[in-house]
Order: C-alpha cells, then structure tokens, then sequence
C-alpha cells in the first residue's frame, strides 16, 4: 500500500522535535491538533440542501467553494498527518526513523518492527481470507428466488475481482480505521466497477441526523506532470460529480472545471468504518510499538558502544618520541601556510609557488593498536622517596542486563499481542497438535474483533448493494425491473473467517448432526464448506448433476435390458433344429417323428 505521492502530506506526517519519538514526549500525529485529527464531519440536512441547491444552478458558486474549502484545509492539517503516519507505520517507516536524539560520538541505530504489519496482515486474512458469499431470501415470497439479480451479482463480483478489492478495504480499516469505496460505470461500457480509495485522499461529510446519512464526499489528490504540480478536487453528491482545479495548494481557490451525472442516486463512494471511534486496529498500541522500537534501538546502540570502548591508561604508553604529519579531518595531510604562518593548509605550494612546509605534530597514543608497551611510572614528587606505579589498560564499559532487557520487551510483545487480540504464533503454547476448540480459544480475541467488522463491513456491502440495484433497474436486460428494484434488501451476506480447519472436529461434527435427521442438507452443506472449499449452492448443483446423471445411466441399462429381452423371445420363438429346412418332421401317426422302416 502506498503511503502517498504527496510530499507536502508526508512531511506534515513526521515529528520534527528532539527526542520527537512520541512515546517519549507523550505527543501524537506531529503535534498538530490532536482532538481534530480524527473527527467525523457532519452538518445539518438543511445546510447541505441549501449549497446543494446552490451548486446545482452553478457549481461555480462562490460560497460552496468556500465551504468545501474548510473542510479540505482541516483535513489536510489536522487529519492526514494521523492517517500517513499510520500508513507509515504499517510500511515500517516509524518514528524511530526521525528521532532527533542529538547524540554525537555514541552509537545512534533507528531499528522500526514490522509488528503493524504483521497485525495488518494477520487480520485481513483471517477476515478476508474467504470470500464473501452471496444469498436471496424473501421470507414474502418463497418462489421468488432472486436469480437475476445473484446473476448479477456474481457478474458484478468476478469482473471486479471483488474478494481483493475487499482485502484492500480491509486492510485500510485495520491500518487507519476507515476505508473509502467508489462506484462508477466504465467509460464506454455498461459495466460498473468499484475501486479503493485512498484514506489520505478522501473524507465524506455526514448528515447530523440521529442515524446519518452521507449528504457528499470529497476526493483531492496531487498530481505532477514534468514537475508541475497541482492538486485535483472532486466533490461527489446523490446526482453528480463535481471536478475543480486547486493549483499548488489544495487548500486555496478552487476553480471549477467541468461535471459529471452519475446514475446510483445516492453519493457513490461509501465509507467503511472499523468501529465508531474509526481507530485502526494497532492504533492503541503506538506508544507500546515505539517503546518496543527504542528498546531494540537502545541495545543495538548500547552492544555498538560496547565494542567502541574508551581506552583508559594509568601510567606511559612505551611509545617512541618522534614527530608525523597532522591530518584534517577528512585524513589530508595539513601544510604550514607560508604566507600566514598560524594557519594550515592542505596546498604544497603558495600563490608565489615555494612550498609550505609540512605541519608536524608529536606523536600520541595509538588507541587503535594492536599491541602497546606499557611502562611503571615513576612518582618523584617526593624525591627522598620516589615510588615506582605499575601501570594498567582497562576499557571503561557499563554493564548490560541481558534478562531484564529481555523480559522487558517480552512484555512489550505479550500487551501489543493482547491488546491488539492478535497472537502471537511463537507461543510455546502454539506448538504440537491442537483441537479445533483449543485453537478457537486462541483466537479469541481476533474472533471477537471479527464479530465487530463483520456487522460494519457488511452495511457497506448492503449500501454497494443498493446502489448496483438502482443502476440495474435502468439498465436494458439486465433481468431487474422497477417492480424488483429493492429485492437487494433480501440479499443475504456471509462473511467466513479464515480459520484453521481440523478435519477430524468437522467430520465428527458433520456425522452427529447427520444422524440426528434435525438439520437440513444445506446446512450440513454449509458447514462442509470449511473442508471442500465448495459453496453450498455449487455442492447442490454438483449433486443434482451427479443425480440426472445417474437416473439417465439407469434408464438406459433399463432400455438395454428390455431390448435385449425381447431380441430373446424372437429367438425362442422361431428356434428350428440344425440341418432343416424349417418344414414340420413328418410322424407316424402317434404324434412322434417318424424314424423309417426298422
């Protein structure tokens, strides 16, 4: 997932401060306006309906701009900042990476986990591993079975590619805590497609109603073209789009450039909240997260100290007296400037070309050495007593406790594990065979946050489902009339965690419910699903296939059968002996054959 192409969105991401790791300045998204940086915008229903008005007899309208301007200048102050610096932590790019330590001389290693991603990634797949299942039910109208429009749904899914495109969306709930979907109809063609939006780029403002509604959205991104950069915004309601020019600065004029109608009759992109608070799922953790960073950051840097040692000597270094060349700091060798004599220069020559000559310096201790020869001291500030000291070499180091450090950021871990509901695989307790319930129980806390995004992610596919109705509707054979338009409410949504199977748990469990003859083959279908792979439908097609098929085998054995009993009779029937002619035997009057003459 890219972050943004948008370097001024970027650098309004990264905290600039010293020691600006916020774990340690207890501080947040760049110190910029934290209560702001993750509101919902919402306005009355009657002020979107008058600048709705307004924009509808000219999209040009000065106080619209105005308005939309507003919420595009705090969203890109105040709201992106939170939502990249999520993403940039999902990428690995934490703010460990900008952490103005202001050490000089000592280590300074910036180490970022990949613990948001591993959270991300663990998650998206237990939630969006399997695809989501369609179904009708019209508890109005048993015969009424909504095949059209399942037909059109299933298009609608394999054209899209839809199980990725809701991964998508689901990573971006677990990483910002929001996610945007767009509809639209192909250029060309009667096709609707849906695309993923980027959280950075987009925002919706609600109505302020008791259960709201989306009255428009906002979509703004950069664009650079030969290093010309300008910044496009769309403004999306229930009837059309909106397209204007904001120049260098999206939160400056707009000018309008052109609109569009669109045919779904409600705001066409939907936002997918993670939970009411749209906090993303390792959201929480961030101080934990950047503890764990330091942590590892600080022994890397404490082991690299280690090894880099001060020398300390007491006593002479044997070394022999003589004098060498001074170097800069970049190791030239350093002259004596001939015409200014108390500075240096690396030149061999001056402007009248005599040579300057070199600067010497004494010889000191070489700390890189391999080997030094020591010598004892001699103490002669008491000359009728002078003492001889031997002399010693020790490095001056610190103590590392290993097994606090350890258990320090085990601790770490096991909260970011928990509070996050994701496990962590390592676990020793992770290990050998487990049970399908013993597993579950592992699960727990990723399960339960699965509960939570299933009702969420599905009233986004119930509003995706409604607004592909309403398209149909108006569309020539598509099968969906006026008079069907909302059978989309009796669309069924299954969504499946992608969970480990154990076979021998599900078959036991397939056979007990079997043998009780209360639950219905499609039911036992279901719950077969997570050991075939096969939906139920399809398991129901398959046996219905498998059963014509054996009903013509049998009715074609049955016809062999009765043709080749009556190709039997005839045979029978006309049997004559071998060597006649087919003319009755002659008898001698007793009704048997008549031999001849003895």
């Amino acid at each position: 997932m890219a972050t943004t192409n948008d370097v001024n969105a970027h650098w309004r991401s990264i905290p600039v401060a010293p020691n600006s790791v916020h774990m340690l300045n207890g501080q947040r998204y760049n110190d910029r306006n934290l209560f702001n940086s993750n509101q919902r915008y919402q306005v009355p229903q009657a002020t979107w309906d008058d600048y709705n008005k307004a924009i509808k007899n000219n999209a040009d309208n000065a106080d619209f701009k105005s308005f939309i301007q507003w919420y595009i200048n705090d969203h890109f102050n105040n709201q992106v900042p939170r939502i990249i610096t999520l993403q940039r932590y999902y990428t690995g790019d934490s703010d460990i990476h900008y952490w103005r330590s202001d050490k000089t001389n000592r280590a300074d290693n910036r180490i970022a986990n990949s613990l948001p991603r591993y959270i991300t990634n663990f998650n998206t797949g237990l939630m969006m591993g399997n695809p989501v299942k369609y179904g009708y039910s019209n508890e109005q109208d048993p015969d009424d079975d909504g095949s059209n429009l399942l037909d059109q749904i299933s298009t609608f899914t394999a054209n899209n590619d839809e199980p990725t495109k809701n991964k998508m969306l689901t990573k971006d709930l677990l990483v910002t805590g929001d996610a945007f979907e767009m509809l639209y109809v192909e250029k060309g063609t009667n096709n609707v497609r849906n695309s993923r939006i980027n959280p950075n780029t987009c925002f919706v403002i609600w109505s302020t109603d008791v259960e709201p509604i989306e009255l428009c959205a906002v979509r703004y991104y950069v664009i650079s073209i030969a290093g010309v950069v300008s910044y496009q915004v769309e403004v999306y309601t229930d009837e059309a789009v909106y397209y204007y020019d904001a120049g260098e600065d999206p939160t400056h004029d707009l000018n309008f450039t052109h609109s569009a109608q669109h045919p779904f009759q409600q705001v066409p992109i939907t936002e997918y909240d993670f939970n009411d608070e749209r906090v993303g799922l390792f959201e929480p953790t961030l101080d934990a997260i950047d503890a764990y960073d330091k942590a590892v950051s600080e022994m890397a840097n404490s082991q690299e100290d280690f090894s880099n040692s001060t020398l300390v000597i007491n006593g002479k270094v044997n070394l022999p007296q003589k004098f060498i060349q001074a170097n800069d700091h970049r190791k030239n060798p350093l002259y004596i400037d001939n015409e200014h004599p108390n500075t240096f220069t690396i030149k061999d020559k001056d402007s009248q070309g005599n040579e300057n000559k070199p600067y010497m310096v004494k010889n000191t201790i070489a700390t890189n050495s391999n080997v030094m020869i020591l010598k004892p001291y001699e103490n002669t500030s008491n000359p009728n007593r002078p003492q001889n000291i031997p002399t010693s070499a020790s490095y001056l180091t610190k103590s590392l406790d290993a097994n606090e450090w350890q258990t320090y950021i085990n601790q770490l871990l096991h909260d970011i594990h928990q509070f996050t509901g994701t496990p962590d695989l390592d676990d020793q307790s992770f290990a050998g065979t487990q049970t399908g319930a013993a597993m579950a129980y592992k699960l727990m806390g990723s399960l339960t946050t699965f509960k939570t995004f299933v009702g969420i992610f599905t009233s986004g596919l119930m509003r995706r489902m409604s607004m592909l109705a309403t398209y149909w509707t108006k569309l020539p054979g598509s099968g969906i009339n006026n008079d069907s338009q909302n059978d989309w409410d009796n669309v069924t949504v299954t969504i499946t965690p992608n969970l480990p199977n154990n076979v021998q748990d599900i078959t036991a469990e397939l056979t007990t419910l079997t043998q009780t003859g209360a639950v219905s083959k499609q039911t036992l279908q279901d719950i077969a699903f997570e050991l075939t792979g096969v939906p139920s439908d399809q398991e129901q097609q398959r046996l219905s296939d498998e059963q014509d098929a054996n009903d013509e085998r049998n009715s074609n054995m049955m016809q062999n059968m009765m043709d080749d009993s009556k190709d039997t009779t005839s045979i029978q029937g006309n049997h004559q002996p071998l060597g006649t002619t087919g003319a009755p035997e002659p008898t001698d009057g007793d009704g048997e054959p008549d031999l001849g003459d003895d």
